[in-house]
């Protein structure tokens, strides 16, 4: 369950209209004004009329994920995305892992590059152009390169976190 979500919108009349429209179905409206104040921006409240559900503002998301399953070990990779924060861009495809496989290294995910990058000052430790074509020949026990998983789990992880907002 989500206790709130910030979101950034460029037109913000337009987006207002739209989620009154769309949420109307649940019961979810607009009910809550915020006037920005000290850097904050103002933002627009949704929620049952008692709570706000999600507010439109942040680019961001990033959350705590314990992750696992058969898949992992399958391509050799068990152990290294267990307990990671993952963070997604809400207005661009992209994402990152940290951990990712010890304390010193995170993963950068954007469709046509991956990367495996220093956590502390983000040098990069290893690249993959075109990440999405490394994956041609592949049978379900192939096992993947660390590239490959960060490539496959940037993927799923933005898609997965952008879901309920791609309709803005």
């Amino acid at each position: 369950m989500l206790d709130h979500m910030i979101l950034t919108v460029s037109d913000v009349e337009r987006s207002l209209a739209f989620y009154e429209a769309a949420l109307k179905p649940l019961n979810i409206k607009f009910f809550m004004p915020y006037k920005g104040e000290d850097g904050h921006p103002d933002l627009w409240g949704f929620g049952d009329g008692k709570r706000s559900f999600f507010w439109k503002g942040f680019s961001t998301l990033s959350v705590h994920g314990i992750n696992g399953g058969l898949l992992w070990g399958a391509k050799g990779k068990a152990g290294v995305l267990v307990d990671v924060t993952i963070t997604v861009d809400l207005r661009n495809e992209k994402a990152s892992h940290w951990p990712f496989g010890s304390e010193d290294r995170r993963s950068r995910f954007e469709p046509q590059r991956v990367a495996l990058e220093n956590a502390k000052d983000g040098k990069v430790l290893a690249e993959l152009l075109q990440p999405r074509t490394s994956f041609q020949g592949h049978a379900l026990e192939t096992p993947w390169s660390d590239l490959q998983l960060a490539y496959f789990a940037g993927c799923a992880m933005w898609t997965y976190l952008n879901t309920p907002f791609l309709l803005v």
